[in-house]
């Protein structure tokens, strides 16, 4: 059973992550769309923008690959 709630814990996590990283994108979008980027890392052309919007991206995709592989360990130690 400790197995189980260990999983569990680490799968909380990551879905945590994802809410912040989509919580930055959503910021970033809004930054960009209301012409303030107030951020130093905040691109001030259209290509930085696109490319950090991928970053983004690319990490949530991350994100949902080892959610993914998660389940089914939690899965197994279940025993269902």
């Amino acid at each position: 059973m400790l197995n189980t709630r260990c999983v569990e814990l680490q799968l909380e996590a990551l879905e945590k992550q994802k809410v912040v990283l989509e919580a930055e994108v959503a910021f970033k979008t809004t930054q960009w769309n209301k012409d303030m980027p107030v951020q130093e890392d905040m691109p001030s052309d259209e290509a930085p923008m696109d490319l950090t919007m991928r970053q983004l991206g690319y990490e949530g995709a991350k994100l949902d690959a080892e959610i993914a592989k998660k389940r089914p360990g939690l899965f197994e130690l279940q025993g269902e």
